[in-house]
């Protein structure tokens, strides 16, 4: 006996010790006991004996038969212990007090402390007997599993038991509420940044299960239903992180159960479009599942997994509809347009009405083709800008159909430059116009046909005339490409990293904005953690496996600058970049072209977006007078990095076409404008702009 001790837990000690007693007790006694348990808040404590406390009611029944009183005890602990949330333990427990005194079961399933049990619990609330009995076994089914990081085996056949009993119109409709209800509701508790428990514990189980059944249901709006909820519930909340990891998760395996196609094309817009490391390696060990089970490698099942959306070689879909023609064009990876075709010929934009009132369901399935459209086409898009650090070739027989022949790929690949070589010689690069295959002189090559290998072109692997020859014939022909290749900028090693060896100085001596910096290498794939006002000094790293090797951008806080409120340093100072392979330093030389020059693009960016100096107010607002000539030195008057050097030669080449090119001129780092007041020096890197004569802010 513990004399200090509190008088709940006094309470606690004396029921327990009552429950486990050999007591044979009446229905009245035990009746009083139950009230009294209830009374006391005893029965939703943690750890609280369920069991015990069921099989001594069990043995109470079976002795003297159910009495009023006990009847009414166990009525009047129906209702859920707590407001928010009942435990799987709580609902076990409840459900044998009910079998005991045969008390009907409520229609109501989930709980309604929140917006999804309550619109679950009316549906079945306004269900005849037959279609209730149904549904029951449905929502029953699926709160019945609350645990675990995949559903069993059983329960998914079970599961399609059930749902072989539904019209599968109605039951996809319903889902498709239902689950819209809960991304509505999450949708707008992000908007407000902040973290709230929305959903009990077993209706989130309910919402869960909910997700890994609706794949049964072979609905493609469910479907990106089901992305849009994942991707809402995998957005970050500032001081929380990803608002549900567990429902991410649900959602990316739920995928998993698809046919392969499908399975993988979803899954693939998760690896797109979520940063999260750790739900990055979930979905890479989906893909490997479902890579391994088609017996192909990841990378291929990615290419075959693409559906064409019945679109055609000129990238369009053709519908006859009542007297209309419907075509759908993907002209770019974000222009996706619905035109209606008249019998005289012509083309209108807006959906004429007798479409509308007459062919509802047609005009829907289209609208739902260009939704599929926008979606795939930027995911395809970043699938392949990654080839550039991918070390991989195909075949052209086996490349053409997933890549410049496919209806939706081939509008991001026919826009860019392969490089191909037969016999193993050396890589030409080409371009695919007009049905041929052309150089950067638009002369059509014609050996590029079966048996030749063909991998994605950079700029590196070219001279820089061959490079500018490309840029100008894209730009004769008024083609703009779907990301940066052509116009991509190319990192080489400078002598002063030959002489430094193994490490480059070229992003050293910067002084970023650590918040934008971090978001931009989770963005880029880089793994940092924020460095704040404790132990936790970390180094911006990126790692390729393909290639074995590792980057690191040494950086270290402002130690003696100001933090959040959280204790995040707001700067951090940056210095050398440095390569890996395993353990050991490589010397500059040795890292291979293409990962030099994409890792320090990276690098570039950070600088470039997060630099203080990028911030034609940073002064203005106060900013802290220790880097003041820094600021101005990045902000005014530093060379041109890369990035920049890009731009300018892109404005050199767009100038002369432009409207003010008779009042505008480049001299070195500078857009020069002559304006009515003043001149004007832009500077092209930090687009801070100087005035002349005497170089004013």
């Amino acid at each position: 006996f513990n004399p200090y001790a509190g008088r709940d837990h006094l309470e606690w000690m004396l029921f327990s010790s009552v429950l486990r007693s050999r007591l044979n007790y009446t229905g009245e006694e035990l009746a009083t006991l139950l009230r009294l348990l209830h009374q006391h808040k005893l029965l939703q404590q943690y750890g609280f004996p369920y069991d015990t406390l069921l099989r001594q009611a069990r043995n109470c029944i079976e002795a003297h038969g159910l009495e009023a009183a006990l009847e009414s005890a166990i009525a009047a602990v129906m209702p859920p212990f707590h407001p928010h949330w009942e435990s799987a333990q709580e609902r076990k427990f409840k459900r044998g007090l009910r079998s005991l005194a045969h008390l009907p079961e409520g229609k109501e399933i989930l709980e309604n402390t929140d917006a999804l049990g309550r619109a679950v619990n009316d549906f079945l609330m306004g269900l005849n007997e037959k279609s209730y009995a149904f549904w029951a076994e449905l929502v029953n089914h699926l709160v019945g599993l609350d645990k675990g990081s995949r559903p069993s085996n059983k329960w998914m056949e079970e599961g399609k038991l059930i749902l072989g009993k539904f019209d599968a119109g109605a039951l996809r409709a319903q889902f498709a509420e239902w689950l819209a209800g809960a991304a509505m509701e999450l949708g707008m508790l992000l908007k407000e940044n902040r973290h709230a428990v929305l959903w009990s514990p077993k209706n989130e189980a309910f919402l869960r299960n909910l997700i890994w059944l609706s794949p049964q249901l072979g609905d493609e709006n469910l479907n990106l239903g089901i992305v849009k909820f994942g991707l809402l519930s995998l957005r970050k909340i500032s001081g929380h992180g990803p608002y549900s990891l567990k429902l991410g998760n649900a959602c990316a395996y739920a995928f998993r159960l698809l046919p392969f196609q499908d399975g993988v094309r979803h899954l693939s817009t998760f690896k797109a479009k979520v940063k999260h490391k750790t739900f990055l390696k979930q979905v890479d060990r989906l893909l490997a599942e479902v890579a391994e089970e088609a017996g192909r490698p990841v990378t291929e099942i990615e290419e075959v997994a693409v559906p064409t959306l019945g679109l055609n070689a000129a990238h369009e879909l053709h519908r006859e509809i009542g007297a209309y023609q419907a075509v759908l064009r993907v002209r770019r990876s974000n222009a996706v347009e619905l035109v209606w075709r008249r019998p005289d010929g012509k083309e209108q934009k807006s959906t004429p009405k007798t479409i509308q009132e007459e062919f509802a369901g047609e005009l829907k399935e289209l609208r739902q083709v260009a939704k599929e459209a926008k979606a795939l086409l930027p995911v395809q898009q970043l699938r392949i800008e990654q080839l550039f650090l991918r070390r991989q070739d195909w075949r052209f027989e086996d490349w053409f159909p997933y890549y410049a022949g496919h209806p939706v790929v081939g509008v991001i690949a026919a826009r860019l430059i392969w490089a191909f070589s037969r016999n193993g010689e050396e890589w030409a690069p080409a371009f695919y116009h007009n049905g041929s295959w052309v150089d950067n002189r638009g002369k059509k090559i014609d050996w590029i046909t079966g048996g030749v290998r063909v991998k994605l072109w950079h700029p590196i692997s070219s001279t820089t005339e061959e490079v500018r020859q490309w840029r100008q014939w894209l730009v004769d022909k008024n083609i703009q490409q779907p990301f940066k290749q052509a116009h991509r900028e190319v990192y080489v090693i400078t002598d002063a990293e030959l002489a430094t060896r193994d490490y480059s100085n070229r992003f050293a001596g910067h002084i970023l904005r650590q918040h934008q910096m971090a978001a931009l290498a989770r963005a880029r794939g880089w793994n940092y953690q924020l460095m704040g006002a404790w132990d936790c000094h970390n180094i911006p790293t990126r790692f390729l496996p393909e290639w074995g090797i590792h980057i690191e951008y040494w950086a270290d806080a402002d130690w003696n600058g100001e933090t959040t409120g959280a204790g995040i340093f707001h700067y951090i100072f940056t210095d050398q970049v440095r390569f890996t392979n395993g353990q050991e330093r490589m010397d500059l030389i040795d890292v291979p072209p293409v990962v030099f020059s994409e890792l320090m693009r990276d690098v570039d960016l950070f600088v470039g977006v997060a630099s203080i100096g990028n911030d034609p107010e940073w002064q203005d607002r106060g900013g802290d007078n220790r880097f003041a000539t820094y600021w101005r030195q990045y902000a005014l008057t530093a060379d041109l990095s890369v990035q920049s050097e890009a731009r300018r030669e892109l404005l050199e080449n767009l100038l002369p076409r432009l409207g003010i090119s008779k009042i505008a001129h480049i001299d070195g780092r500078y857009l020069v404008v002559k304006g009515k007041l003043r001149t004007y020096k832009i500077h092209i890197g930090s687009t801070n702009i100087l005035m002349e004569p005497n170089d004013q802010y």
